[in-house]
């Protein structure tokens, strides 16, 4: 737990340097809406994006763990159907690879939407 919340640090400050980006004059922003978002398992795909996987395998054998066996824990999140929503995420990371400033939302994010009830969406609730 304290190796993931160590990454999601990284990610924050990362993240913040980013939304301050979005406010200077002249830039401009993609939005990107998808019903669904199918990304995969996470802490690798960080590690590697961040730029210190090497850096944090190194940690990991000096404290005598191995990097693989720790990434190998983590779950596929199993959101949404595939397809569209593997896509989809392919686009941000692509998006991301290219620094391209992007955000991104899906119908998903909604408690509602995510049962696949109609009469939840149409307000029937329960």
């Amino acid at each position: 737990m304290a190796f993931a919340c160590t990454v999601r640090n990284h990610l924050l400050d990362h993240w913040l340097h980013t939304v301050q980006n979005y406010d200077k004059p002249g830039v401009r922003l993609v939005s990107y809406l998808s019903a669904e978002f199918l990304l995969g398992p996470h802490l690798e795909n960080n590690l590697i994006n961040l730029g210190i996987y090497e850096q944090a395998r190194d940690a990991m054998e000096r404290l005598g763990l191995d990097l693989t066996s720790i990434i190998d824990q983590e779950e596929e999140p199993g959101l949404g159907n595939g397809g569209l929503g593997r896509l989809a995420a392919c686009y941000l990371d692509s998006l991301a690879t290219l620094e391209i400033p992007a955000v991104a939302t899906g119908s998903a994010t909604n408690r509602n939407l995510r049962s696949g009830d109609p009469r939840r969406l149409a307000g029937g609730g329960y």
